[in-house]
């Protein structure tokens, strides 16, 4: 979403199973996503999520002051450890969709704040208690973004999160049934943005994790 979102020319590769075994090795850390030639000098950046700060930084949605680039590292690591299940899974013991399709709505007073570290919440519980977390953030927000009055890495990455738990098979309803009516008027606008909306219409866009 960060090329998409600033214009920027970009090449994608899928790798298939057939050709992993082959590519594995070339791989730095024998894994992927991995950024080819990301300083013109011929290496390559490993780790999602060095990635996805590196190109924040380059294409300028990383935040514009030194206080908003600590907040969007903030929220990131925060989307990371929940949504993304500190990078182990899409579907896992911090949130998992799967858990909140059959959910049939919000959980009264429940907040991540008051959740320890090793906890018995459900998943769907851990799920919603993850997205209140940002929630709030957008209520306490002037301009409709996480950070500051524009467009970051963390505002691509809870839509992300948002768009597929609004597909139909999942959740569409979320923001009435979960009563997170910032989330869902977030996720209105970032899919009305011009960028955004051709590349969802577009051959581009990647079919969905399963």
């Amino acid at each position: 979403r960060l090329p998409v979102q600033a214009q920027c020319p970009y090449e994608f590769q899928v790798i298939g199973f057939k050709r992993w075994p082959e590519l594995k090795p070339t791989m730095p850390f024998g894994k992927v996503p991995v950024l080819y030639n990301f300083d013109g000098a011929g290496h390559d950046l490993a780790q999602e999520t060095a990635i996805t700060r590196h190109l924040a930084r380059q294409l300028g949605l990383d935040g514009k002051t030194d206080t908003e680039k600590a907040q969007v590292d903030m929220l990131y690591d925060q989307y990371w450890c929940t949504f993304r299940n500190n990078g182990l899974t899409h579907e896992g013991e911090h949130y998992s969709v799967d858990s909140l399709v059959p959910l049939d709505g919000p959980l009264d007073g429940l907040r991540y704040q008051a959740m320890k570290r090793v906890n018995n919440f459900t998943r769907a519980e851990r799920s919603l208690a993850a997205l209140t977390v940002f929630e709030e953030r957008l209520s306490a927000s002037t301009s409709g973004f996480l950070v500051g009055n524009g467009i970051t890495v963390i505002d691509l990455a809870i839509f992300e999160i948002l768009f597929e738990l609004a597909e139909p098979d999942h959740v569409p309803d979320f923001a009435s049934r979960f009563g997170l009516p910032q989330l869902g008027a977030f996720l209105m606008r970032m899919e009305s943005r011009p960028q955004l909306r051709a590349y969802l219409e577009s051959a581009r866009r990647m079919p969905r994790y399963v």
